[in-house]
């Protein structure tokens, strides 16, 4: 009888494992690499493969890590700003006297830091790897504004504001603030439109291109080039004009704001003019 259960037992919790990696959650990026770490109690380093995978929503990282060495599975948290990405690891028992980790990935170089339960560092190393997103990566609601947003995730929509002239070096600008707004779209492009009422569809327009996918700051510049008539300005349609958004994402509450300054400059002349953004989310896609 005794081995019926402890057979029945096994079968239930099988099932069960097989279950839970049925539903495991996807992740949208992985970061892969080996770091040799020189631990108490070994001669010479020990080198480690580990392997990251996470989500980002807004600057905060949620995933898990595995390595060949001090766990086969982690929770993940972290954080995501203009120096990169920093990732923290909790294991779930301490081998030899390191208790948990810490990453920070910026560009294609990892620091990797092995603490102790004090939180100090026990050994530390720098390696070359880079974050990648998952080809196999489902998303888990159908929301807009997430995949490829980064720390923008969220942050997509019509904002509407003020616009303020602070430059026309040649008197050739004269953007209407008549039914002005910014546009971030679902596609991660940003558009400045103009008579705008309840639809973009068919105004008049300045399309100032995409941003770089998921990027690690809410501070970002769109630039593109512009070459024919270009509305609220009188540079010559023989002439391209580059047409640049620097400005700076925020969050107020439950809403988004952005401030910044467009700049246009013809390439020809060099004249230019510049103008002053402040806008909020009126419109969430």
């Amino acid at each position: 009888m005794s081995i019926s259960i402890r057979f029945l037992t096994l079968l239930i919790l099988l099932f069960g494992s097989f279950l839970s990696y049925g539903q495991e959650k996807s992740y949208q990026y992985q970061l892969d690499g080996t770091y040799p770490a020189t631990l108490p109690g070994f001669t010479t380093p020990r080198n480690i493969r580990f392997t990251i995978t996470w989500n980002e929503k807004q600057q905060s990282i949620d995933g898990l890590y595995t390595d060949d060495f001090f766990t086969l599975r982690s929770p993940v948290n972290g954080t995501v700003g203009s120096q990169g990405r920093v990732f923290n690891i909790k294991l779930p028992r301490i081998t030899q006297n390191v208790s948990n980790l810490s990453l920070i990935s910026s560009a294609d170089s990892v620091m990797v830091y092995m603490k102790d339960r004090t939180d100090m560092t026990i050994s530390q190393t720098n390696i070359l790897a880079t974050p990648v997103v998952r080809p196999d990566y489902v998303e888990e609601t159908a929301s807009a504004c997430d995949v490829g947003f980064g720390v923008l995730s969220g942050y997509c929509g019509v904002y509407r504001g003020t616009l303020n002239e602070v430059t026309d070096s040649n008197n050739q600008c004269n953007l209407p603030d008549y039914g002005f707004r910014l546009e971030l779209s679902a596609d991660a492009r940003t558009n400045l439109y103009f008579y705008y009422s309840d639809t973009v569809i068919g105004i008049p327009s300045h399309n100032l291109g995409a941003f770089p996918e998921a990027p690690l700051s809410t501070t970002v510049t769109n630039s593109n080039r512009h070459c024919g008539v270009l509305v609220g300005t009188n540079f010559p349609t023989i002439s391209c004009q580059v047409l640049t958004l620097n400005g700076t994402y925020g969050e107020v509450g439950e809403g988004r704001t952005f401030r910044g300054r467009y700049t246009i400059t013809d390439e020809q002349s060099r004249n230019s003019c510049s103008y002053e953004l402040v806008m909020e989310r009126e419109k969430v896609y």
